[in-house]
């Protein structure tokens, strides 16, 4: 593990000295969290139901425990923002670099995802996200001119990424408009998958709540401009 990753390895570290268990991905975090709410759930009472669900989780996905996935780290570090470490943002920036969007995430698997990720982490004051924005326009450019952003996912990604950077407003016109073609009667606009359970994509998680709120967050931004 490289020294200041923010690896969920790291975390799991701290059950020692705590009475219930540390999730170690951030799927268990969810479940845990409903569970949480539920009358008499009380963690510390409950470690052996922890660590059933715990051990059902590494039986039913391609999680491991030990698992560093390049897109949580970016997340983690634009809500870090400025205090963000520099051995992670590095890491995420090096694989960015080499182009590593697709593959270098178990479960954000989509290369929008990993450049609205880095884009925003840079409008956050990441430093090392910052300096990657002649890289991350070139690639959605590139991507945008040789037709691989179709769905309105990617395309709201996308156009969310370039405002952050403030960048090519030209392409951004052109991403809000093809948004505005397919947003639905409904006013929502269809689903694609997000979240992944893997590398061999055998389930997916997608709504289209979650499409329309970027793609409704994208225009926005655009009408202001």
């Amino acid at each position: 593990v490289i020294p200041g990753l923010l690896v969920w390895r790291d975390i799991r570290q701290e059950r020692r000295r705590l009475a219930a268990p540390v999730p170690p991905a951030p799927t268990f975090t969810a479940y845990l969290s409903t569970l949480s709410g539920r009358r008499g759930f009380v963690p510390a009472q409950n470690e052996e139901i922890c660590a059933e669900i715990e051990a059902h989780l590494w039986d039913t996905t391609e999680a491991d425990p030990d698992d560093v996935d390049v897109v949580v780290n970016a997340n983690a570090c634009r809500y870090l923002g400025a205090k963000a470490p520099a051995e992670a943002s590095g890491w995420v920036a090096a694989e960015l670099r080499a182009g590593r969007e697709v593959g270098s995430d178990k479960w954000h698997r989509n290369a929008t995802t990993f450049y609205l990720s880095v884009a925003d982490g840079a409008r956050r004051g990441v430093r090392e996200f910052v300096d990657l924005e002649g890289l991350v326009v070139d690639r959605i450019l590139q991507s945008w001119q040789a037709g691989r952003l179709v769905t309105a996912l990617d395309q709201a990604q996308a156009l969310l990424a370039l405002q952050a950077y403030g960048a090519r407003p030209d392409v951004c016109a052109e991403l809000a408009g093809a948004l505005e073609s397919t947003q639905t009667d409904a006013g929502c606009w269809d689903r694609s998958v997000y979240y992944h359970g893997g590398p061999k994509e055998v389930f997916g998680w997608a709504s289209e709540a979650l499409t329309t709120a970027y793609a409704a967050a994208g225009l926005h931004h655009e009408e202001r401009r």
